[in-house]
């Protein structure tokens, strides 16, 4: 009877631990802001889709205005479009600045300067547990 004891209170105590040790935090990538934002822009331009997921908040929303109308995306429509233009070479130059910067959120303009036209692209960043994320993308077209 003590050996069952000993073997159940050893058994216990093998099970806590392990159940213990599974409960870590695995390590994860912190995106930095201008990391997310050249990601994004090596998608949109460059068709440079890798890692496009981890930097996009799951509830993101993407709006494009074309001329009156207006577009409007989520995350798994925009990724999927972008996914589909993998490897195309947009044929513009592209440059940002950030415009705004407070404690957590970053608001950036995007200059997508193509040969008759330019597309901006204003993006809002939050930063969250793992780093930069995009939450909010407004696109306009100007000739």
């Amino acid at each position: 009877m003590k050996t069952f004891k000993i073997t159940s209170i050893i058994l216990s105590l093998f099970f806590l631990l392990g159940n213990a040790k599974a409960d870590k935090p695995k390590h994860h990538t912190v995106f930095t802001m201008h990391f997310s934002v050249n990601a994004f822009i090596d998608a949109d331009a460059r068709g440079l889709c890798d890692g496009l997921t981890d930097i996009i908040a799951d509830n993101a929303k993407f709006s494009i205005m074309r001329g009156d109308q207006m577009l409007c995306f989520n995350k798994k429509e925009i990724i999927k479009s972008m996914e589909s233009l993998r490897g195309v070479q947009q044929n513009c130059t592209t440059n940002y600045k950030v415009v705004e910067t407070f404690d957590r959120y970053v608001l950036v303009k995007v200059e997508m300067k193509y040969p008759t036209f330019s597309r901006f692209n204003y993006i809002t960043l939050h930063q969250c547990s793992d780093g930069w994320k995009i939450t909010n993308v407004s696109s306009i077209f100007v000739k």
